[in-house]
């Protein structure tokens, strides 16, 4: 029998209400849907209830009888801005069985403004119709559209929310056409209508204060429209889906959120030729084929099974967290478990969960490492740790990105020790405290309250059997107030970096990272496009970069990629012990760089013992970096010298063969 699915939308024609008709397209097979405006539920019986628009939750379940209610979170407003809207926030989590969240920023921002007030989380991006929304020619007139609804406001925000007046304004500055779509004043066309609306435009603009995962940018970019999107500094973790999407100069810009700023780059467009910005228009295309709503309705498939087992137990008087067994991949030949179990999560503060007792395997202890997102920084420092430990410890890897899209828990009662790579993930109901470890693996651990830490932070460290920490200032903040914490950097697995860069007789210079790395206050934490780039191009330094948004590489290929350079760039606003540095300069590359992290160690250390050293550090600005880049430019021989330092200084103090023991007794400390 196919499950019954109410979807309670705000209005017909509008976007809720076209995310319900593309649930019904992907997932009718096996669920019955029901679209209705909440204002007409009334005396509903179904499975599933699921709310849009998370303020009709309290009503719809009201009206209903449902197995389960889900609310969904589709804005960054309506849940912060005013403690009544906290308020009514709070009672409809009282609820909802399934929070549905269109992205992973939001989900950071409610964790840390309702922590264990919150029910299981799932992730449910939009996703655009590819078939609906083809690539088209560039008009003949020049214009920049906008479409939305003009009045939305919440109570406590800003006036211009969707920034219509901005528009106006920054066109007027420009001197160039804009086209308004607005839907408060009877314009909005059918939705299959749309693509008619882009196909008018050169480019699109999304200008709204916060933005979950904005149709207009999904399908202007679908349609072949370049996109001017501007940044936001309500959400610590970021803006939105506009900077994962957006490749500054590629496939659009992201600007600041004031006419001035808007009007600029809609000058610098209008005075490209049609066939940059159709080019540009073709690489938006490109970008957005993986927001395709085939691929996305999948979520929603997941979030239907969560919110029934959650529903179930909340009968029972308690919450749990959406599960289905599935493999979690591993790496470096060890075997991870592929079934999970029950986890409990309350939706009110209650004592910290309890896992079974069990007895640990003192002699060959297994480990679950908790990383991020697979075949990255996290997972690298992991799958480096269980290399240089595998004749002492077992480790198994499991991915928070993978529990939150698709519900890959693994069973915590597997493990005689959890290592919690990163403090910042909501999954604190999920970890056996008893037998958890913790790490610090950034210079805050909230950037978006840059200060030394205090009681808060001090009780978070102590939550953990043992906890470590990868620069020596942090160590020395700590180590007064937590008796368990410990100074353990990233060290580099130098069996991946056996030979020195065979570049020499020349400067080229590399980078790699995250480029889209975002501060508090919406700042750039890895100077790459504001810094970087302009340099390197302008003085014509040759240059190779990896960047984890656009061209990605895996990790086993990273070796290749630092032997195409002799020379690593950092220009980092603040870092922890970066991968990226320690992996450059143990493939012999010298360094430039700021003054951050565990930099300063490197060089003091190389200063004491070599009594040189293979860094040049810098301010952070584009003339500070290029007068450095113009001096070593002139000396090859000096950057292959610097090298051939920071490759000693790496093998003899920064390798893993030195910190393995540490890292050794750090986890023996959850036993």
């Amino acid at each position: 029998m196919p499950l019954n699915v109410l979807l309670a939308v705000d209005r017909s024609g509008w976007c809720f209400h076209n995310i319900s008709g593309e649930l019904i397209k992907y997932l009718s097979v096996e669920h019955s849907f029901t679209v209705m405006p909440h204002v007409r539920v009334a005396r509903e019986k179904t499975d599933i209830a699921v709310n849009l628009w998370w303020g009709s939750t309290c009503r719809v379940k009201s009206c209903t009888r449902a197995r389960a209610h889900v609310a969904c979170i589709y804005d960054g407003l309506s849940w912060r801005v005013s403690p009544e809207a906290k308020r009514q926030f709070k009672l409809m989590l009282l609820h909802a069985d399934v929070l549905g969240v269109c992205n992973n920023r939001f989900m950071k921002d409610l964790q840390e403004i309702y922590g264990d007030l919150l029910p299981p989380m799932m992730l449910i991006e939009d996703g655009v119709d590819l078939e609906l929304f083809q690539l088209q020619p560039q008009p003949s007139d020049f214009a920049v559209g906008w479409t939305g609804d003009s009045t939305r406001m919440t109570p406590g925000g800003p006036r211009d929310q969707k920034g219509v007046q901005l528009f106006r304004d920054a066109c007027k500055l420009a001197g160039v056409r804009g086209r308004i779509l607005d839907a408060s004043k009877g314009s909005s066309w059918p939705h299959k209508k749309m693509p008619e609306f882009y196909g008018d435009c050169s480019a699109i603009a999304c200008l709204g204060f916060v933005e979950g995962t904005p149709n207009p940018l999904l399908e202007g970019m679908a349609s072949g429209r370049p996109i001017l999107a501007t940044r936001s500094s309500l959400s610590p973790h970021g803006p939105g889906l506009a900077e994962d999407l957006i490749v500054h100069g590629e496939t659009g810009w992201v600007v600041d959120r004031d006419p001035t700023s808007v009007a600029n780059c809609m000058a610098y467009i209008a005075g490209l030729s049609p066939d940059q910005v159709a080019k540009m228009g073709q690489n938006a295309r490109k970008a957005v084929a993986k927001y395709t709503w085939s691929e996305k309705a999948k979520n929603w498939r997941r979030l239907f099974t969560a919110a029934l087992q959650s529903g179930a137990q909340r009968q029972m008087g308690r919450s749990i967290a959406p599960l289905h067994p599935a493999p979690v991949e591993v790496v470096v030949g060890v075997t991870a478990p592929n079934t999970a179990r029950e986890q409990t999560v309350s939706l009110e503060p209650a004592p910290l969960p309890i896992s079974k007792p069990r007895v640990p395997n003192l002699e060959h202890p297994h480990v679950l490492a908790i990383s991020d997102v697979p075949q990255w920084a996290f997972h690298t420092n992991m799958a480096d740790m269980a290399e240089a430990l595998e004749d002492r410890f077992k480790v198994s890897h499991s991915f928070v990105a993978q529990w939150q899209r698709e519900g890959l828990l693994p069973d915590m009662d597997e493990y005689d020790i959890v290592f919690r790579v990163y403090h910042r993930w909501h999954i604190d109901h999920l970890l056996p405290w008893n037998r958890t470890v913790g790490s610090l693996r950034a210079l805050w651990f909230f950037p978006e309250k840059p200060q030394p830490p205090g009681d808060r932070e001090f009780g978070l460290v102590n939550r953990y059997r043992a906890f470590h920490v990868v620069t020596w200032k942090n160590y020395l903040e700590l180590k007064d107030h937590c008796p368990n914490v410990v100074y353990l950097t990233n060290p580099v697995n130098m069996n991946r970096f056996p030979e020195s860069t065979p570049v020499e007789g020349e400067v080229i210079a590399s980078w790699n990272g995250n480029a889209k790395h975002m501060s508090a206050g919406g700042r750039d934490v890895k100077g790459f496009y504001p810094l970087i780039l302009p340099v390197v191009r302008e003085l014509e330094i040759p240059f190779e970069y990896v960047e984890y948004n656009t061209n990605r590489i895996q990790p086993q290929e990273m070796p290749g990629f630092y032997h195409k350079a002799n020379l690593a760039i950092c220009m980092s606003l603040y870092e922890g012990a970066s991968n990226s540095t320690a992996e450059a300069m143990a493939s012999g590359q010298a360094l430039i760089s700021t003054d951050v992290g565990n930099v300063r160690e490197m060089h003091e250390a190389q200063v004491r013992d070599f009594g040189e050293s293979g860094i040049l550090f810098v301010e952070r600005t584009k003339e500070a970096l290029a007068e450095a880049l113009l001096e070593l430019r002139q000396d090859p021989g000096r950057v292959k010298a610097m090298g051939q330092l920071n490759r000693q200084e790496i093998e003899k103090r920064w390798s893993w063969d030195v910190w393995k023991d540490g890292y050794a007794k750090f986890l023996r400390k959850a036993l």
